[in-house]
């Protein structure tokens, strides 16, 4: 299975902010996504740049077991979960999924830095202590290792994150398609 998403931010670098980590996770038709388990979740290490409809896209490769009609859910670290109701899934089927759809322009909502599926001011305080820090301030381990503040992977903590946090507040999971 091949999943898109769109991702946040203008100023992304090209490749390493699109080298993000995805979780897909599949659900019974009609599930409530944040208290049911799911039927079948699988990771994606990194995702890598592509193409879509409107611009560049994350993808990410899956091997797929389950095949039938889901609720797929997309989400990243720091971002609210995105859910497409009803999605058919063959065996080894490609699919262009929850945050590419063309009708929400902004994708995987960033901005939710403390896992909670909902972006308010406790996530604003974790973003202020990562304000103006640089990839010079980080750890070995580079990008990645931003946890609070870099949405566009720019290697900035910078205006640019703080428009990106701005435009999702007070946003909730599940953002749906």
């Amino acid at each position: 299975m091949e999943v898109a998403a769109k991702l946040q931010g203008p100023s992304r670098l090209d490749p390493e902010g699109y080298e993000i980590p995805l979780d897909v996770s599949l659900y019974s038709p009609g599930a409530d996504i944040l208290n049911d388990s799911p039927v079948g979740t699988y990771g994606c290490d990194r995702m890598e740049r592509g193409i879509g409809d409107n611009g560049p896209v994350g993808i990410c490769q899956l091997a797929v077991e389950e095949s039938g009609v889901f609720d797929v859910v997309v989400k990243s670290a720091r971002t609210l979960r995105h859910v497409k109701r009803g999605v058919a899934i063959p065996g080894g089927a490609n699919f262009f999924g929850p945050a590419h759809d063309p009708v929400d322009e902004r994708g995987l909502h960033e901005g939710d830095n403390n896992e909670d599926d909902t972006i308010n001011v406790l996530d604003f305080s974790l973003f202020l202590d990562t304000w103006n820090d640089t990839c010079a301030n980080l750890p070995p381990g580079g990008i990645g290792d931003f946890s609070h503040g870099d949405y566009d992977k720019n290697c900035s903590v910078n205006v640019l994150d703080f428009s990106i946090f701005l435009a999702n507040w007070r946003e909730k999971s599940p953002q749906e398609d």
